[in-house]
């Protein structure tokens, strides 16, 4: 099973790890070169009709009824990560 952990180092609470289970998909557009404090600018659950969401559905062909998509951008840099994974969580 593959996953993906992002360190989180909440501005309102103590620092925890992000773990995504499961990964299906996982696409990332990052300006790479630019040196700087990245930050969270948004974090959201995809829509059902997210392009690569149904992309997904279609080119599997089966029911994946426990997956949800993610979509993260980031402040500095502009950054888009797209995530396809059966459970996130957080941990302490």
């Amino acid at each position: 099973m593959d996953t993906i952990e992002m360190n989180i180092d909440w501005y309102d609470r103590p620092e925890s790890k992000i773990i995504f289970k499961g990964v299906y998909l996982f696409k990332a557009r990052m300006n790479f070169g630019i040196i700087a404090a990245e930050s969270i600018l948004n974090a959201e659950i995809l829509p059902s009709d997210d392009p690569d969401l149904v992309d997904f559905y279609n080119k599997t062909k089966k029911n994946y009824t426990e997956l949800n998509g993610y979509l993260i951008e980031t402040n500095s840099t502009g950054g888009i990560m797209k995530i396809i994974a059966e459970t996130v969580e957080e941990v302490s």
